[in-house]
Order: structure tokens, then sequence, then C-alpha cells
């Protein structure tokens, strides 16, 4: 991170802004998106440390706004600290006064946030155990790189017998490590699973 601000900052003219946008920690624990977490997405973003981050380098955001793709992300704006000349916005001040506030830099928010997730875990695997229990069909609707992630996690590998997507480059693969098929969406018709896991 410190390499790409250094590029950032040689980058940048006196009076130049930089524009990012990255998910973004406070909204991801709030919306409980823990999926989104796999080999591409391995770092996550707050307010307070990046600041820190652009400031070794003599860069400082100045603005923030909140956007919602990927369960909610920030679009930052950054300039030069020796030559910018922008004052630091209103909802910049409001985003690290909320960061303060949750104790975003504070590890019982990333516990609470597990908990939650194996909360949610629970309930999901105790319900769909039950319904094979029952000898019932069970087919996950979604094969993207998030929903493997809530697939695993949620350990329903063993219970699921089939994936559905609409994507039609991913007909006739099989999931990562579970093998499990990826047939078109239209499937159900034929097969006709009991129950369907909307992970998409």
């Amino acid at each position: 991170m410190t390499d790409i601000v250094k590029g950032i900052h040689t980058a940048l003219g006196d009076d130049g802004v930089f524009v990012f946008e990255v998910s973004y920690v406070p909204d991801t624990i709030s919306n409980c998106v823990f999926d989104t977490n796999y080999h591409e997405h391995v770092s996550h973003h707050a307010l307070t440390p990046l600041e820190a981050i652009f400031r070794k380098q003599d860069t400082t955001p100045f603005d923030a706004q909140r956007v919602a793709s990927k369960g909610r992300s920030i679009r930052g704006f950054t300039q030069k600290l020796s030559s910018g000349k922008r004052p630091q916005s209103a909802g910049l001040k409001a985003l690290f006064a909320e960061e303060d506030r949750r104790g975003i830099i504070k590890p019982e928010i990333y516990r609470e946030f597990y908990k939650a997730i194996e909360s949610k875990k629970k309930v999901v695997l105790d319900y769909v155990q039950a319904e094979k229990a029952q000898g019932k069909i069970i087919a996950v609707y979604g094969a993207s790189t998030t929903a493997t992630t809530l697939f695993y996690h949620f350990e329903l590998r063993p219970l699921a017998s089939f994936m559905l997507d609409d994507n039609p480059i991913k007909y006739g693969t099989c999931s990562p490590s579970a093998h499990l098929p990826v047939h078109p969406s239209s499937v159900p018709m034929e097969k006709k699973p009991d129950l369907v896991a909307i992970l998409a």
C-alpha cells in the first residue's frame, strides 16, 4: 500500500486530485458482507488507517462519499498534503467520527463481526441439514466467487447436489473443490430440487 501511495504522490500535480473507490469496512460489517473476502480481495479499507498511510507520503484525503456497490463502498478524494488547498469536507469528518465511535481500529468490532457471521451460519446450516435429513434434494443458486466463499464457510458442500447459474460460460463446469456440476438456472424444471439455497 505504501508503494501505491508513493506512486500517487509522484503522479499528482501540486493541485491534483486522486480519486479511489474501495470496499468500506464499516459497511461490510454492518451488512455482514463477508463473502467478498477471497483471493482477489485481501485488503479491506477504513478511512482512519488510510489517512495515516496517505499522510506518511505527503498526501491526504479531503472528501469521501459512500457508494452502493459491493455491499457499500467509499469513493475517496485525495490531494498533496503540502500543496493541496481543499479543506476536509463535512462528509469526510462525519465518516471519521463514525469510525471512531464504532472503534473501527480496535479488535472488538471484528470479534463481534465474526460472531454475527457464525450466528447466521448456524441458522442456515441447521435448516438445510434438517431438510437434507428428510431426503430432500438441495441445489445452490449462484456460482460466483462470493457464492463460493459463503458456500464453504457455511459448510453447505456435503448437502448440495448441484449448482445453478445464469452465466452460460459456467455451464458444464464444476464448483471449486466440491466438484458440484453447474447447470443453467432452467434446470430446476427438470431436476426438481426441493430446496434452492440462493447465494447470488
